[in-house]
């Protein structure tokens, strides 16, 4: 998933430009806070930019661990944390099963409306297969220009078998495929370099 995020952000020409200038110059008004935490994706590999930038961006914060809260802080307010009063002169098996049932509703409240912390949260779970062939088609396109859609279907394996027999019905099929993967590779671009990935709603 991450890598097609990388790989549709560096399809976006003003944001390649804006890499090559060091970010700096034309498009700091739309690129900048992208640049900053993103940073020039044409300069390495993903490997080598994912673990120098990648992770952090797209990891989720640290996750909360059971403990005894100070005075100070059994005042702060946070939705998600629940400050209990337990006796302790109860049994522990008392105690875990008092608190298991007076907590069970919040917890699997909390859990069901709970969204992700992370900088740059993934918009949605697509078939990353679709992804791929969408920048394949993509990629094609911007090498190969001068070709008709149906060749470019040809070229990355955009293929119809229950059409294979009907020559004209197959390219007018690829060709109607063919641009339906380029107007999604341009939505995902259009969000991508907005920090939303992968989104494929027109823009408004």
């Amino acid at each position: 998933m991450y890598f097609f995020w990388w790989e549709f952000l560096r399809c976006d020409l003003g944001y390649q430009e804006f890499c090559a200038r060091g970010g700096k110059g034309r498009g700091s008004r739309k690129y900048a806070k992208l640049y900053a935490d993103f940073g020039d994706v044409h300069a390495t590999s993903f490997l080598t930019w994912w673990h120098a930038r990648g992770m952090e961006l797209f990891a989720e914060p640290a996750e909360r661990v059971v403990r005894r809260l100070t005075p100070g802080e059994a005042g702060t307010y946070d939705p998600d944390i629940a400050v209990v009063a337990i006796p302790l002169s109860l049994s522990l098996r008392k105690i875990n099963n008092r608190v298991k049932h007076l907590l069970r509703e919040e917890v699997q409240r909390v859990k069901q409306h709970k969204r992700s912390q992370a900088r740059y949260p993934v918009a949605s779970r697509p078939v990353l297969s679709s992804l791929h062939k969408t920048l394949s088609v993509y990629r094609a396109r911007a090498q190969h220009d001068d070709l008709y859609l149906y060749e470019i279907a040809e070229q990355v394996g955009v293929r119809n078998a229950a059409l294979q027999h009907d020559r004209h019905a197959l390219r007018r099929w690829q060709t109607n495929e063919v641009a339906r993967h380029l107007r999604v590779a341009q939505r995902l671009i259009e969000h991508v370099v907005q920090g939303k990935f992968p989104v494929t709603k027109v823009c408004s």
